[in-house]
């Protein structure tokens, strides 16, 4: 049989291609995550793993509102180059992740971490947005679907862990007992951070909050925050009665905290401060602390949980003259 007449050069590219094609083979599965939260909880599962856990855009966390401008500008070879994607597509309808990769990517897989596919395993429970319902709250202000953030409350968050987990060990079987692992680690963690605020926060005489925010509720809900009022509109839409009405109301409720996810324009804290109450800014992760990737999962819960109790152990603030 004749040897092929390959020169050197040409041997050392066919050397290339086969040892690419076996590290190829040997590299692990690559997971897109969007959603700074699912990305928390993907990274925690996957430690240890062969499994790559990528965060798109890869420069900087993207809040839910800008996502889908953010990921239709990424380079087709970021989604080429993926296996997975994890989403939250059955709970929020507007995750544009999977579309922007199956637009590229024709084999790629989708893991939902907010639908269960096995009959008996639970999904993700879902909380309806809710509606303003103070008494100078307008018609137009409705509900709008279920709220998408479910990552905020510890047992969703468990729930999601798992739905993910569910996915992972197939996609990378030779890693399913360190997956399986983490998924146990995490989700004694989050049990024993449950029991531990849960107890602190039970003790409380009057868990009542009025809430600016709505992204909330998974949390609430979880820890038995009561809360006596919903309020949420842009700092821009807010008039004079507007405020007005909520000091009157935060004085005649003796509401003592008023949630909010930023810290609103001047008059609308005047306007809490006036009514006695004090304002607690949370993070809901969007991206909030998920803005450095290095932020756990827990550094979220915690921090607000923390903020919560600190706000019900301060002084009750008096309301100002002026409002009496």
């Amino acid at each position: 049989m004749k040897p092929l007449g390959l020169s050197r050069r040409s041997w050392l590219v066919v050397l290339a291609l086969l040892l690419g094609s076996q590290l190829n083979a040997f590299a692990g599965p690559r997971v897109l995550v969007a959603l700074p939260g699912v990305h928390a909880l993907t990274s925690a599962l996957s430690e240890g793993t062969s499994i790559e856990v990528v965060r798109i855009p890869s420069d900087a966390a993207v809040p839910m509102e800008s996502q889908a401008n953010a990921l239709s500008r990424l380079d087709a070879k970021v989604f080429l180059q993926a296996d997975a994607v994890v989403t939250l597509s059955s709970l929020w309808r507007a995750d544009p992740l999977y579309a922007a990769a199956r637009r590229h990517n024709l084999r790629i897989i989708e893991i939902d971490a907010s639908r269960s596919w096995d009959p008996v395993k639970p999904g993700v429970a879902v909380v309806r947005t809710p509606a303003n319902d103070v008494p100078w709250a307008g018609p137009r202000d409705v509900g709008v679907g279920p709220s998408p953030y479910a990552w905020l409350g510890p047992v969703n968050a468990m729930r999601m862990a798992a739905l993910i987990t569910a996915d992972l060990v197939r996609l990378s079987p030779a890693d399913a007992p360190r997956i399986t692992r983490n998924l146990a680690t995490l989700e004694d963690r989050l049990r024993q951070l449950k029991a531990e605020y849960g107890a602190r926060l039970v003790e409380l005489p009057d868990p009542r909050v009025l809430s600016l925010a709505n992204e909330f509720i998974y949390l609430f809900g979880e820890f038995d925050i009561f809360v006596d009022g919903w309020f949420v509109r842009q700092d821009i839409d807010w008039s004079d009665d507007d405020r007005a009405a909520l000091t009157r109301y935060l004085r005649e409720r003796d509401i003592h905290v008023v949630v909010h996810k930023w810290a609103p324009d001047a008059r609308t804290a005047k306007a809490i401060e006036d009514g006695g109450a004090r304002l607690l800014i949370l993070d809901a992760g969007n991206p909030g602390l998920f803005a450095d990737a290095a932020n756990g999962y827990e550094a979220l819960l915690r921090s607000n949980l923390d903020a919560l109790l600190a706000a019900f152990a301060s002084p009750i603030i008096k309301p100002t003259v002026e409002s009496l």
